[in-house]
């Protein structure tokens, strides 16, 4: 199976919200502003360090920004709160302009990726079995009755080891060192916590993981370079509420050493996790009443967010007409396709392109 950060976090979160997004695809009609913010400040970064064209940056932010936002249901009243957004984010990738400029690091790789074998854990793969069961029906029966490794054809085979799947963004050398570049938006960052957990952070050690296995370059850490919203107070109605302010964008970052050792230490805990979802998922899709596939409610508000499924579970996950859009397929989901040599859902139409947050 093919396992990215994104689902180790969702699965381990709420495993009925892993299902809803990962196997049913559903999308709630306006995604988290959070997440739009990241990806259009995400993008406009990345050209910055790729072309040093700042005006084609700010222009692509913005233009990210709106298309996102256009496949979403917004409400009137919203729609300041979305210009603000999208202020922030250009002056943001502004300020990354003057910053990157200043800083004390050259980038090597503006962005690796790849999809990596884990050692050791080849097995009868419950997800490339289903792709190639839709692709050969006749010769790929049932995942139970499945001869497992036995079963080849035209080189495809469902026998398979667990695949890392990454993308950062970017390798850079500071202090004559190789580090990984990693950047987050937050809203504080002067809490000991904020930069605390990098120290055993999920996410950084697994990119830090994927750069070696991809290139065999073993990183000495991560930078974080945390990019920090800023609110000013507001009376809107007689109420006092604290609003973002698009003008004020700060910097802050912080270097963290990573050894190979903890990066073997990620290769373990991922293969357990990897291991726990490909199992719950299968016992699902044959069972439906399967105990494997449960909600954890103390996720409901994650990052003081209500969760996309929280008015579904409680309708004890009986949806309303239009309630939710079906989601394209991600990048981890045409991995699958990639890996398998087959033709991906839609590829057949010219220009057929699919966007993905990571």
């Amino acid at each position: 199976m093919i396992i990215n950060i994104s689902r180790t976090r969702e699965f381990q979160g709420c495993r009925q919200k892993a299902w809803d997004w990962d196997e049913l695809h559903l999308s709630p009609h306006r995604e988290a502003d959070p997440l739009v913010v990241g990806e259009g400040y995400h993008l406009g970064s990345e050209i910055i360090t790729q072309s040093a064209d700042v005006h084609l940056a700010v222009q692509e932010t913005e233009k990210r920004m709106r298309e996102r936002y256009s496949k979403g249901l917004v409400l009137p009243e919203e729609k300041p709160d979305i210009e603000r957004n999208i202020e922030w984010a250009k002056e943001a990738v502004r300020q990354w302009s003057l910053n990157y400029d200043r800083a004390d690091f050259k980038v090597l790789w503006p962005e690796v990726n790849g999809c990596v074998p884990i050692p050791g854990t080849e097995h009868h793969c419950w997800f490339c079995h289903r792709a190639l069961q839709q692709k050969y029906p006749t010769v790929w029966g049932n995942y139970d009755t499945c001869p497992q490794g036995a079963l080849s054809l035209e080189g495809r085979t469902c026998w398979q080891p667990i695949y890392f799947k990454f993308r950062t963004d970017g390798i850079i050398e500071m202090y004559k060192k190789v580090w990984l570049l990693e950047q987050k938006t937050t809203s504080k960052s002067g809490s000991d916590n904020f930069w605390r957990k990098w120290n055993l952070d999920f996410q950084t050690r697994g990119y830090c993981y994927g750069v070696w296995k991809t290139t065999g370059v073993l990183v000495s850490g991560f930078l974080i370079n945390a990019i920090v919203k800023h609110s000013k107070v507001v009376t809107i109605n007689g109420q006092r509420k604290y609003q973002l302010d698009p003008t004020n964008v700060g910097f802050e970052r912080e270097p963290f050493l990573v050894t190979q050792e903890e990066l073997l230490d990620f290769e373990h805990d991922i293969v357990g996790i990897a291991q726990a979802y490909e199992d719950a998922f299968c016992d699902k899709a044959h069972n439906p009443n399967s105990l494997k596939i449960f909600k954890n409610t103390d996720n409901c508000f994650d990052y003081n967010r209500q969760c996309y499924y929280f008015d579904l579970c409680k309708r004890g996950q009986v949806q309303v007409e239009g309630e939710f859009k079906t989601r394209e397929p991600d990048y981890v989901e045409l991995e699958y396709y990639n890996l398998l040599g087959l033709q991906a859902p839609g590829k057949a139409d010219a220009n057929a392109e699919v966007s993905s947050a990571v």
